[in-house]
């Protein structure tokens, strides 16, 4: 028979996610231990990460009864590196671009030197090439200024001043390919310069470069959006961003 003073006690709550860091201890098994522990945790940890070695400095996202991972592992003089967030793209790419957001850690914003996005993207039976916007803090105001390069298909310069919708990548109807460098030198500073290939199917497709600034409300870096210049583009299957940071 159950105790019913049991009823009185608090519920449990469950532990929030905690980062925390730690040292690789081994590699097979691959074990981690935790700073101010004296032994590895139990069990294997997942890895975003590719090259540990023993004694590397990780940083492991705890989650309550879920495995440890590790998301970014410290060194030379990055200082380090981890994984933001990590976002599958679908669905309409105009409109509801406000759905296709990269979260920055709390206890990370402002603590970031340089921020880093992987993209793999296309638009859903597209003819041309596009323009695809990266937004900082949800700021869709006119306070970017851009410039976008593309060869290939085709050879055009864009150069946007005053802008809400920055040239900051390009995406045809396939899969391509592009890396966009951030560095906010202040808050409500952005600037970026990025390049990557654009995908047809049909043909060889084309490579580009693009670079500008954000000079927008001044606030720490917290989110970044990313999403089409035109009504009506969907993001074909597959499509995918990451955000990776440097401390």
């Amino acid at each position: 028979m159950s105790n019913p003073l049991n009823l009185l006690l608090p519920s449990e709550q469950p532990r929030p996610d905690r980062w925390r860091w730690g040292t690789i201890w081994s590699l097979s098994p691959l074990r981690v231990r935790l700073d101010g522990d004296t032994e590895p945790l139990e069990g294997t940890p997942s890895r975003l990460v590719t090259y540990l070695a023993i004694g590397s400095r990780v940083y492991v996202h705890l989650r309550q009864g879920q495995t440890p991972v590790i998301a970014g592992v410290a060194g030379g003089d990055s200082g380090g590196v981890i994984l933001l967030d990590d976002r599958a793209l679908s669905g309409d790419a105009y409109v509801a671009r406000s759905n296709n957001r990269l979260t920055i850690p709390a206890h990370l914003q402002g603590s970031v030197k340089r921020y880093e996005i992987i993209f793999s993207g296309g638009f859903s039976g597209v003819t041309s090439i596009r323009a695809v916007s990266v937004w900082f803090n949800n700021d869709d105001q006119a306070n970017y200024r851009s410039y976008g390069h593309y060869v290939g298909t085709s050879d055009s310069s864009y150069t946007n001043n005053a802008t809400a919708y920055p040239r900051s990548l390009y995406a045809q109807s396939q899969l391509g390919s592009a890396r966009l460098n951030l560095l906010s030198r202040a808050p409500g500073w952005i600037y970026w310069d990025g390049s990557g290939y654009y995908s047809t199917g049909a043909t060889v497709g084309g490579t580009f470069t693009t670079g500008g600034r954000w000079n927008g409300p001044t606030s720490v870096l917290s989110t970044i959006n990313i999403g089409a210049t035109l009504l009506d583009d969907t993001w074909v299957g597959d499509s995918n961003v990451q955000l990776w940071g440097y401390l």
